[in-house]
């Protein structure tokens, strides 16, 4: 890893994706995630835990047909979620959950 990806210079750091939060939280206090693409992220997470993704163009009346035919669950919104189910990485995350305790 480049030291200047580390932006050991800076009180605040920002970066994306895995490898920029390990260059930037290195020797970091807090590192802060700040995740606007839910959609993206959720996607990653299922991709890296082996889960195939079937794309469907529109979540429209014919969304869940097209599930069905697939033998697949239809992804939902956050409100719609059903407990129990979640593309959320484990240890369960949540906005106090930290993965080293």
């Amino acid at each position: 890893m480049f030291a200047a990806h580390q932006q050991t210079r800076h009180l605040l750091r920002f970066d994306w994706a895995l490898q920029g939060a390990d260059a930037i939280a290195l020797d970091a206090e807090v590192a802060v995630v700040i995740d606007v693409l839910s959609f993206t992220t959720t996607l990653t997470v299922a991709l890296d835990g082996g889960t195939t993704v079937l794309s469907y163009r529109w979540n429209d009346s014919n969304a869940a047909n097209f599930a069905r035919q697939h033998d697949a669950v239809l992804a939902v919104g956050r409100s719609k979620q059903k407990p129990g189910r979640s593309a959320c990485p484990q240890p369960p995350c949540g906005p106090h959950s930290h993965p080293n305790g």
